[in-house]
């Protein structure tokens, strides 16, 4: 056999593998492990590196990066002591930021956020860590779940939850909870109902002159104008951003995380002018946009307490800059 690949007087396998001799499975064995040792790791992109091995490749994820520093929103289990914990690597969000009234716009617009710390998560399930330059959130913190087995949830998720008609924040905040929990109800995307179409309308009311009698000669003197009212925006909602899944593995009992978004995060602005609305309060007691905001019920629901969950909504867990 020739030594196709192994060739030059340098070459060991030259001995090995005559022309007419026998070839052993010792042999192609040694030959393996010599290429695994002599071969260099192929990257096959980030965090994943492929390993060869007698019986076949071996694909497995390492951090490739030099200073090891996690992508951010980077999702990652680990046990200690008995206890599963999530942590999140800290991220940027692009959101939007301002209020519910048109004429907020001077302050609306798109914004960085620095997402840097747990904002949801169950009631007493925090370990903050003490290390602010950590790249994980709540300062190397992680928040413990638990299985339905041990009393938790087979299904847990982690997110960007953000409300622009809250009113408390409009920030995006990081969000650990189970699926069917109450947190899970009360933040859904659009409150659960319709599209995520943030439409706003400008409103006008109109106003109406009348002079009788003008002198010299006599003439009725009537008008009207238009000025601008401030409304607010109808059909504002809830935004939620998927960034992870966890679910439990029987089989192997852990956990099967699944990344569904990293690196920078952008929520889109998805906001349209719905039109011109007029009211004359000479024919109707009652604005066109009376009872504005809707979806009031759910926006309380979203700023009023989560049951079963812990809501911090401060700069400590997510800053605007830039």
């Amino acid at each position: 056999m020739d030594d196709i690949g192994f060739q030059g007087g340098g070459s060991r396998f030259n001995t090995r593998f005559e022309a007419g001799s026998p070839i052993y499975a010792s042999q192609l064995n040694a030959l393996s492990g010599a290429v695994q040792v002599a071969l260099p790791m192929p990257s096959l992109g980030d965090a994943a590196s492929v390993s060869f091995t007698p019986g076949g490749s071996l694909i497995s994820s390492v951090l490739t990066s030099g200073d090891n520093t996690p992508q951010g929103f980077k999702v990652v289990v680990g046990k200690s002591e008995g206890i599963w914990n999530v942590q999140v690597a800290k991220g940027v969000c692009m959101g939007r930021f301002g209020g519910s009234s048109f004429y907020t716009f001077t302050i609306d617009g798109f914004v960085q956020y620095y997402v840097k710390g747990f904002a949801v998560y169950p009631q007493d399930s925090l370990t903050a860590g003490s290390a602010p330059t950590s790249p994980w959130a709540s300062d190397g913190g992680f928040v413990a779940i638990a299985n339905a087995a041990d009393g938790g949830s087979d299904d847990w998720g982690v997110y960007l939850v953000q409300n622009n008609n809250s009113g408390f924040s409009l920030s995006p905040w990081l969000a650990v909870f189970s699926l069917g929990s109450d947190a899970d109800t009360k933040s859904q995307p659009n409150f659960g109902i319709g599209s995520d179409l943030q439409v706003w309308n400008q409103g006008w009311t109109r106003r109406t002159i009348t002079v009788d009698d003008f002198p010299n000669p006599p003439i009725n003197f009537n008008a009207s104008s238009l000025y601008g009212s401030p409304i607010p925006f109808p059909y504002l909602k809830a935004r939620r951003v998927t960034l992870a899944t966890i679910k439990w593995n029987a089989d192997n009992e852990a956990w099967d995380v699944t990344q569904e978004a990293i690196g920078t995060i952008t929520i889109p602005q998805n906001i349209v002018f719905g039109g011109n609305l007029e009211y004359d309060p000479d024919v109707s007691d009652t604005p066109p946009w009376a009872g504005w905001p809707l979806n009031y019920a759910a926006n309380n629901d979203w700023d009023g307490d989560w049951d079963g969950y812990e809501k911090y909504q401060t700069t400590d867990q997510t800053e605007a800059f830039g």
